[in-house]
């Protein structure tokens, strides 16, 4: 078995060569974890994974350069940004003639099947008629515009870059595209976010839907042409995280689309809310048989799934029931969730942290807090535990708690990157980096791929000297180095507390 292989008899999830690549970047505390999570960034996320798509920033230079240096997805650089370039005059007056031929010349050198225009803050406020380019540009392929208006801070995925480029991509290449039959037996997958191999991550979830009685009509956004997104329409449903954005309130009207939220309200109600752990995923299966008509069929697919996975995850049981867990945590479960309800292993220390270094964390009010600590405790007791709680405590307050709790395995969130810093104070740690597809993998595989992982990191032994000690770590931020602390700290500062 290679060292990459989970051992799952069904779903053999093995990490690819890709997989190691995003995983050691993202465990990197550099500035992945200080890039604004919105606006152009997460806009050239969803447009660099599409096919034959040229990427126009309609901006000034620094607003293209600074998404090539700093990409979202540090493991996917961006090596084409073609960009307007406007001037201090242009940004007063305006630059439509610019934007027009910039949109030619990109065809010219790159012959694309789509260009997408994205404006930066500048364009949007000098006011340039953008969508009149898309028919004056008089070039033989699809161009779609793409304006970030608005910093709006209520929501993150709906409000911001991924939302918004879906919106563009969806009403303006289906406007003028009428509907070629629907398949009643056809749904949509719409929630990728662009990791590598998305085929190998969605896999259980296909399989479940074909159990179903039912077949894929496309995944999306990621490796789409244009005729595939001209092909959503076809679907009955489609798989979404949120069914109040734009595009699918567009969908739905002009073409009768159903939809299965991922996230339905009253949302992040209980720490076992959303599509995760095997009832998360039972819930998903009656949710998907319920818009098909199929819930017989649903529950059939769903019992025998779960069962067979619960079979698999009996054999590790053993080795992890009744272990002491020192869980580093946030407003969302996760695999250390389904340790403790799964697996039988118990709590003894929550940590909450809410300061990650991403933009998620700052829209957090103090009231939501206290409810996220109330549905931790809620779900500890609930699962025989009781542990001690510390919220935002400072690395040495949450070393004197390790010390006087001494749990058997660390388990830290996702988005920390701080497996390496409880490694070298002496605690055996999971390391979360092998699990980061965790909440973009939808299957009752997940919770034998985190036993398999916790089960691993209690019987290696603990690495004295990881070689990420080597770098300052941020006391605030413990995922980031203190250089990129103080950038996180510069972005919340100007667009969550002066804005």
């Amino acid at each position: 078995m290679g060292e990459g292989e989970l051992m799952s008899d069904n779903f053999n999830y093995s990490l690819s060569p890709e997989d190691f690549m995003v995983s050691s970047v993202w465990s990197l505390p550099i500035h992945g974890r200080a890039a604004l999570g919105g606006k152009i960034s997460c806009a050239t996320t969803i447009a660099t994974s599409l096919k034959n798509t040229v990427v126009l920033v309609h901006g000034p230079i620094g607003c293209a350069f600074q998404r090539r240096m700093n990409p979202c997805r540090g493991w996917n650089p961006i090596y084409d940004m073609p960009c307007t370039a406007l001037t201090e005059a242009e940004a007063v007056y305006g630059a439509y003639d610019k934007l027009l031929s910039a949109i030619k010349e990109v065809y010219e050198r790159y012959k694309p099947e789509l260009i997408l225009v994205i404006s930066s803050d500048v364009a949007d406020q000098i006011g340039d008629y953008m969508d009149a380019v898309r028919e004056e540009a008089k070039v033989p392929c699809e161009v779609v515009v793409c304006s970030l208006v608005g910093c709006e801070q209520d929501n993150v995925m709906t409000r911001r870059g991924f939302s918004i480029i879906r919106n563009a991509l969806i009403t303006e290449l289906l406007e003028n595209v009428e509907e070629d039959g629907k398949d009643d037996k056809s749904i949509n997958i719409t929630t990728l976010v662009q990791f590598p191999d998305e085929g190998q991550r969605y896999r259980e979830l296909r399989s479940l839907i074909q159990n179903m009685g039912l077949h894929i009509n496309g995944f999306y956004f990621y490796n789409n042409s244009v005729n595939d997104i001209k092909a959503m329409p076809r679907a009955f449903a489609s798989l979404v995280h949120y069914a109040s954005e734009p595009w699918t309130e567009f969908l739905e009207k002009k073409y009768g689309m159903k939809y299965i939220e991922l996230y339905p309200e009253p949302r992040y109600s209980s720490i076992e809310y959303g599509p995760y752990g095997f009832d998360g995923v039972d819930r998903l299966l009656m949710d998907i048989g319920r818009v098909y008509d199929i819930e017989g069929k649903a529950e059939e697919v769903a019992k025998r799934s779960r069962k067979e996975a619960e079979e698999a995850l009996a054999k590790h049981l053993p080795a992890l029931r009744g272990k002491s867990l020192g869980v580093v945590g946030s407003y969302t479960g996760g695999y250390a969730a389904d340790l403790v309800r799964y697996c039988g292993m118990k709590c003894k220390l929550l940590v909450l942290r809410f300061r990650t270094g991403t933009n998620f964390d700052m829209l957090l009010n103090e009231a939501a807090k206290e409810r996220t600590v109330d549905m931790w405790r809620d779900f500890c007791l609930k699962h025989d535990s009781d542990p001690e709680i510390l919220v935002e405590p400072t690395l040495e307050e949450e070393l004197k708690a390790l010390k006087r709790t001494k749990p058997d395995l660390v388990v830290p969130a996702s988005l920390l990157g701080s497996a390496w810093w409880y490694e070298k104070q002496g605690f055996k740690t999971l390391i979360p980096n092998r699990l980061f597809g965790y909440f973009f993998r939808l299957g009752y595989w997940t919770v034998v791929d985190a036993a398999i992982e916790a089960r691993r990191a209690l019987e290696r032994p603990c690495s004295s000297e990881p070689l990420l000690s080597m770098l300052d770590q941020d006391e605030e931020y413990s995922g980031l180095t203190r250089y990129w602390g103080d950038n996180a700290r510069v972005f919340r500062q100007m667009w969550y507390e002066e804005v």
